[in-house]
């Protein structure tokens, strides 16, 4: 989506939707994209809106198919004044302990300004996931098969504003998604609660099994009473194993945590790597 200014009083500029496009990449590969050409007014500058993706679903409680971004962008026409509060307010939220964000349609968002010259002009821009992943690695190092029947993720949150409001300590164009802060809505402590996943996963002797990755919402919770926060734990033969994430005070939006668990006669040991998500160029060579 692309606005330009509209009626500007003083410091207050009201934006109007100068382009809505909706593009159906389903069935396509990245590469096939092609070019994609917007005809704008310019000199001026322009905010440009990128929506992934927000039509994905999730199953709630009573069983019925739900938006995860309850918000028709579609209704949007040329023309129209942008509802830049209500944008940026949208949030998502998982609202049952075993809620997690589909990891076949992964929500994504970005804001840009950008300044359009009076020629033809080009700019690479980026979107940022929606999500936390979770990559949980169970390497077995010991002659016994164990039975994995649940995960629990303490602290996180299932509340999160849709539109990121990150500031970044290096350019994300670079490949580099350092995040020195974020917002998130503040509510008891980021509205934390624990997420909890059951399985039936045989974790076999002398096997490292990997499970499919678990997507939840970018937190912030602070423990009052211990540094460490995010705590977890894994069910195996009944058993219920359990550790913090050591050194995560918090996880942004983007952030992929990868947690190793290493089953040996001696007993566990956990090791948590965060790091940003890999990046991937889609290279669809927009022009404005």
């Amino acid at each position: 989506m692309i606005l330009r200014p509209g009626s500007v009083n003083g410091t207050d500029t009201t934006w109007v939707v100068e382009h809505n496009r909706y593009m159906d990449f389903s069935g396509r590969a990245y590469m096939e994209v092609g070019k994609i050409t917007f005809k704008v007014y310019g000199p001026e500058w322009k905010k440009v809106y990128l929506f992934v993706n927000e039509n994905t679903e999730k199953t709630a409680a009573n069983g019925v198919m739900e938006r995860l971004v309850k918000y028709d962008f579609d209704s949007l026409a040329p023309g129209d004044e942008f509802p830049m509060q209500t944008i940026s307010s949208l949030e998502i939220s998982l609202n049952e302990s075993s809620e997690e964000v589909p990891s076949c349609a992964l929500p994504m968002s970005e804001c840009h300004d950008v300044k359009m010259p009076a020629t033809d002009y080009h700019k690479d821009l980026y979107v940022t996931r929606a999500a936390t992943k979770f990559t949980y690695i169970f390497d077995n190092q010991t002659s016994q098969e164990f039975d994995l029947s649940q995960i629990v993720i303490n602290k996180g949150s299932n509340r999160e504003y849709y539109m990121p409001r990150i500031t970044y300590s290096s350019d994300p164009l670079s490949g580099s998604f350092d995040v020195s802060d974020y917002v998130v809505p503040n509510v008891e402590n980021n509205n934390y609660y624990s997420f909890r996943k059951g399985y039936a996963t045989r974790v076999e002797e002398s096997k490292v099994t990997t499970l499919h990755p678990i997507y939840l919402l970018e937190g912030k919770y602070t423990d009052p009473d211990d540094e460490r926060n995010y705590s977890m734990s894994a069910t195996l033969n009944g058993i219920v194993y359990e550790e913090y994430f050591p050194d995560v005070p918090q996880l942004p939006r983007n952030t992929h945590v990868v947690v190793v668990i290493t089953l040996r006669d001696q007993g566990i040991e956990w090791t948590v790597d965060v790091c940003p998500y890999g990046e991937y160029w889609l290279y669809p060579d927009f022009g404005i």
